[in-house]
């Protein structure tokens, strides 16, 4: 079972499900998501050891995409989508900033609650 309490979890799984068809080598996708390459890595390995993605090589690089097979996919994509729009509905002006991770804060006072 994935633990959607990780933000570079939730991060990843975000970039995969928009960008369904792609595939990413993991100092690309570290650097799209704004986080440590050894942490995508792990993270990385661990959703390939739960079967949501697969990987392939090519060259030196391994390149990660999602396994359309996996049997719950659907089921996740939907929770980290509908996560993803209550944000924005939420809060608009503070929806992009949370999705990188960062958190904004207004007279002392977090806006955003964590998930």
């Amino acid at each position: 079972m994935i633990s959607l309490r990780s933000k570079i979890t939730q991060k990843i799984l975000n970039l995969f499900f928009l960008n369904d068809k792609e595939k990413f080598y993991v100092n690309e996708l570290a650097g799209k998501i704004k986080e440590n390459p050894a942490n995508v890595h792990k993270k990385l390995i661990e959703l390939k050891k739960e079967g949501v993605l697969s990987d392939e090589f090519s060259g030196k690089e391994r390149y990660f995409f999602l396994n359309q097979k996996y049997p719950f996919l659907r089921e996740y994509k939907k929770i980290i989508l509908k996560r993803k729009r209550i944000i924005k509905k939420v809060y608009p002006v503070a929806s992009s900033a949370l999705l990188r991770g960062r958190r904004i804060f207004k007279k002392s006072k977090t806006v955003i609650l964590k998930l």
